[in-house]
């Protein structure tokens, strides 16, 4: 696309005119991560759905415009990136890339990382009990889940198994 401005006042008027090229179309992008993990897309990657309206190659400027606030991103020139989250629970991610063409007009565009949450397993700590030779032991609730913790909040429950179990007399 072209731009062009004149002014016509009288016969004989100079007639000025500018042109300004046509920058590159950036488009934003989504993504979906999974808690603590990392994505990896493949060129064209952002690229995808960028434009240039001039029909010539488009590249990434390979540091991002804006960094995301919960985890990292890796970008390649052609588009590529690995993005990988920090292991905030549920936080949505973000970050600017910038594409350029070969005249180095360029435009920004955000990619948008949904993050879905993973079911943590529970933080169970060691329990001990002492008991006299000869007397037996017992807890209330929460028993041996007092002193646990789920990072969700889930429900925790005990499940026993048969066994024999070895006496240390010391």
């Amino acid at each position: 696309m072209h731009t062009s401005s004149h002014l016509l006042n009288r016969p004989g008027d100079v007639h000025g005119f500018r042109w300004r090229s046509a920058s590159p179309i950036a488009q934003n992008d989504s993504n979906i991560i999974a808690e603590d993990a990392s994505i990896q897309v493949v060129a064209p990657g952002v690229l995808i759905n960028d434009s240039d309206p001039k029909g010539g190659p488009l590249t990434i400027t390979t540091a991002p415009v804006a960094l995301p606030t919960h985890g990292t991103v890796v970008l390649s020139s052609n588009g590529a990136y690995t993005a990988t989250h920090d292991s905030r629970e549920t936080t949505g991610n973000s970050f600017v890339y910038e594409v350029c063409d070969n005249e180095m007009l360029c435009d920004t565009a955000t990619v948008s990382i949904t993050v879905v949450p993973v079911n943590d397993p529970p933080n169970p700590i060691n329990d001990s009990i002492s008991v006299a030779e000869g007397s037996s032991a017992s807890q209330s609730a929460p028993g041996v889940l007092g002193n646990d913790h789920d990072a969700e909040g889930d429900t925790l429950t005990v499940t026993t198994t048969p066994g024999t179990r070895l006496i240390n007399p010391q």
